[in-house]
């Protein structure tokens, strides 16, 4: 008796850009007053805030600055 086939069930590729949950500021004070805001609820972070090179918004960040290369896994 041969074999059935069994079908296999894919799940869609849906692509995520990496900034996708954050938050969107449109300018830089728009994201430096939100920064200045956080900060004072909570004395214990330091936020600084950059402009996503892939949305051109402005997002928050607890990081220090850093270039995201250098954090990349070498090939």
């Amino acid at each position: 008796m041969p074999k059935s086939r069994r079908t296999r069930t894919h799940k869609e590729y849906a692509f995520h850009l990496p900034c996708e949950g954050k938050n969107r500021y449109d300018t830089e004070k728009e994201a430096s007053d939100a920064a200045d805001f956080h900060m004072l609820e909570n004395m214990n972070i330091d936020l600084m805030v950059y402009q996503c090179a892939i949305c051109g918004y402005w997002h928050m960040t607890s990081r220090a600055e850093t270039n995201w290369r250098d954090e990349m896994p070498k090939q």
